[in-house]
C-alpha cells in the first residue's frame, strides 16, 4: 500500500477537469493543469489540491473537480524506485475497471455509504469541533436531511447512525474527532469493497 503523500498522476489526464465558480455566479471548466494528486490513508484516498495562486488568478470563489467515469490514477515514478510499475502491469490494472464497475453496480449498498460518507468528509469545515453546529449543518448539505431523522432508506439511516456515533463520541471502536472517525468508517466500507474486487480480479493478497 502507498505511504501518505505519494505521488499520483492521472493515467488520462484529459478525465480530469476543474471547474471554476467565479464571483458573479458563472461556471467554466477548465483542463486540470496544476493539480496535485497525492495519497492519504494507504490506497483507499487521495487528496487533490492546487496552488493558492492559481486559484486566485482564475478569480475562482469555489473549485471543484470532475472526474470522468474509468479515471486510473499512477504513481509517479521515482528515481530511487528499483523496481517501478511497466507499462503491461498499468495496462493490466486498467483493464480491471470494468469489473470494478460490475462489483459497485452489484454492491449497491456499500457502493452509496462509500460515497456518502467521502462526501460528508469532504463537507466537514476545519474549525468543525470547535462548533458542533457545523457538523449538522455538513450532514444537512450533503443529504438534506436532519442527521436524526428516521428514514426508510437503510444507507441513509446506518450513515446518520455512524454520524451520530462519531460526532457524540459514543463509539469506543472509532477514534475521537468527526472527521478522524468518518474516516475510518470510509476506509472500512472501501476496504470491503477492495477485497471483493481484488478476490475477483485474482491479484492475490
Amino acid at each position: 500500500m502507498p505511504e501518505d503523500g505519494t505521488a499520483y498522476d492521472a493515467l488520462e489526464p484529459e478525465k480530469l477537469t476543474l471547474v471554476v465558480k467565479a464571483a458573479d455566479g458563472s461556471e467554466h471548466t477548465l483542463p486540470a493543469g496544476g493539480l496535485s494528486i497525492e495519497s492519504r490513508r494507504s490506497q483507499v484516498a487521495v487528496e487533490v489540491s492546487l496552488p493558492e495562486s492559481v486559484a486566485r488568478e482564475l478569480g475562482a470563489v469555489e473549485l471543484a473537480v470532475g472526474v470522468a467515469p474509468d479515471l486510473a490514477l499512477v504513481p509517479v515514478a521515482a528515481a530511487s524506485d528499483a523496481s517501478p510499475f511497466r507499462p503491461a502491469e498499468v495496462a493490466r490494472a486498467r483493464d480491471t475497471l470494468a469489473t470494478a464497475d460490475v462489483l459497485f453496480a452489484r454492491d449497491l449498498a456499500r457502493t452509496r455509504m462509500a460515497h456518502l460518507l467521502n462526501r460528508l468528509i469532504n463537507a466537514l469545515p476545519g474549525n468543525t469541533g470547535a462548533d458542533p453546529a457545523n457538523a449538522e449543518r455538513a450532514w444537512r448539505s450533503v443529504t438534506g436531511t436532519p442527521s436524526k431523522l428516521a428514514t426508510s432508506d437503510p444507507v441513509l439511516s446506518e450513515a446518520a447512525q455512524i454520524y451520530e456515533s462519531c460526532r457524540l463520541g459514543l463509539a469506543d471502536i472509532w477514534p475521537p474527532g468527526l472527521r478522524r472517525c468518518l474516516e475510518v468508517s470510509h476506509d472500512a466500507v472501501m476496504g470491503g469493497l477492495n477485497a471483493d474486487f481484488w478476490n475477483i480480479v485474482g491479484t492475490g493478497s
